[in-house]
């Protein structure tokens, strides 16, 4: 085989096939899941049902995962550390982790309502464009509550990852103008905005929650640093960094001298409790979502399903409700769950929050290509920009 000389080695990221491979894996169901839900709405525009319809698939699902995962335990053996329950693992009620995930239900419960708002009155592009931006409030947020100082680095790679936000969401609005004084345009931009903010909110949060390491970690070094920036040990996206003995070393007397200061730090983070798997996340954050949404269909959208009056062809809604593809979308959404705790319990918030940047523009990319529209000269340049972006952030912006 070619040996690959040590310049390039530098230039070029050490990829992951593993890695990438989820990156890619994530980023394909995110965008099926995307048009589905779009083209569900567009046919039938009930937003909280299918917000509902989406939260009892998932719920169930991964009730049905953890039977098969604690009475089939060899297949936990194919999946990371803390991604699917162990052999020991009962479906009952956990005070611990019922705590800890009841916020990351109110966080999926606001930010799914408002993203399907939005997604039912805007395109998906637009909306997408808005969610990529998420970056941008992680690092404020961190910077501004937990007052987590990063590199200049870190903000100038954000420079061209933004650029290409704003590059695509002005070829996008060639394609889909928004309308001035357009009440229904506005309020999708804002629901999608709203929208972003809490699930940026809630990437912060369940980085502390899902995340399995090991008592030496990063983690555990830095406190919130560690959660937002990678220390030189740590796998980014789609990269596996050199992990030595050395670095094992000074992370131990990191980890020593860090103990000693704990009492005297003006940071605080959620003590740390029990960790559960991401499965059993997921089931709790999809249960809370659902008993929150009940009330607000119950009132608001259920009545029309049974009034007299009819659709344009004469059949009544509740006729109408298409449970073949709520159950797929509901299906899809389980499998990005899953990827995306996957992901998120092993990478720092911000370059989650990157990758989920990523996420947005191939969903971008694909919603155009979809429509049959062709790649304009501005989205391709903002792809590229983003592209760049993310180079510069996974090789220099997020490592401490």
């Amino acid at each position: 085989m070619p040996v690959i000389p040590e310049q390039i080695k530098y230039v070029l990221p050490p990829i992951s096939v593993k890695v990438f491979a989820l990156c890619v894996a994530w980023y394909s169901v995110s965008s099926l899941t995307s048009q589905s839900t779009k083209r569900i709405l567009t046919d039938f525009n009930y937003p909280v049902f299918v917000g509902e319809c989406q939260f009892l698939t998932n719920a169930c699902l991964c009730a049905i995962a953890t039977v098969v995962f604690t009475r089939k335990p060899q297949l936990a053996a194919h999946f990371p550390k803390g991604s699917v329950p162990g052999a020991r693992t009962q479906l009952r009620v956990s005070k611990t982790v019922f705590i800890t995930t009841l916020p990351m239900g109110f966080f999926q419960f606001f930010g799914k309502m408002f993203s399907l708002a939005a997604t039912s009155l805007v395109p998906i592009a637009t909306v997408s464009s808005i969610r990529a931006l998420s970056p941008l409030l992680v690092v404020a947020e961190y910077r501004v509550y937990y007052g987590v100082h990063f590199p200049l680095v870190t903000y100038l790679s954000l420079i061209p990852l933004v650029m290409g936000v704003v590059f695509i969401v002005i070829s996008e609005t060639t394609h889909t103008p928004l309308v001035v004084g357009s009440a229904k345009q506005l309020k999708g931009v804002v629901y999608a905005s709203v929208s972003t903010f809490i699930f940026a909110t809630q990437g912060i949060y369940a980085k502390n929650v899902v995340t399995y390491q090991t008592p030496v970690s990063s983690t555990t070094i830095n406190g919130p640093a560690s959660l937002a920036l990678s220390q030189e040990k740590d796998s980014t996206i789609p990269i596996s960094t050199k992990r030595t003995e050395e670095k094992e070393l000074e992370a131990q007397y990191n980890y020593q001298q860090h103990n000693r200061r704990r009492s005297h730090t003006h940071i605080t983070l959620p003590n740390d409790p029990e960790k559960a798997d991401k499965i059993t996340v997921t089931m709790y954050c999809a249960t809370f979502g659902f008993l929150l949404t009940l009330p607000i269909f119950v009132l608001y959208e259920l009545p029309t399903f049974f009034e007299q009056k009819l659709l344009e062809d004469g059949t009544p809604v509740v006729l109408r409700i298409p449970w073949a593809s709520l159950f797929l979308n509901g299906v899809s959404h389980f499998s990005q769950a899953l990827l995306a705790f996957n992901l998120l319990g092993t990478v720092p918030t911000v370059t989650y929050s990157i990758a989920s940047m990523m996420k947005r523009i191939f969903v971008i990319a694909m919603s155009i290509l979809f429509a049959g529209q062709r790649l304009s000269f501005l989205e391709l340049l903002g792809l590229m920009c983003t592209l760049v972006g993310l180079y510069c952030y996974d090789r220099w912006g997020s490592h401490s």
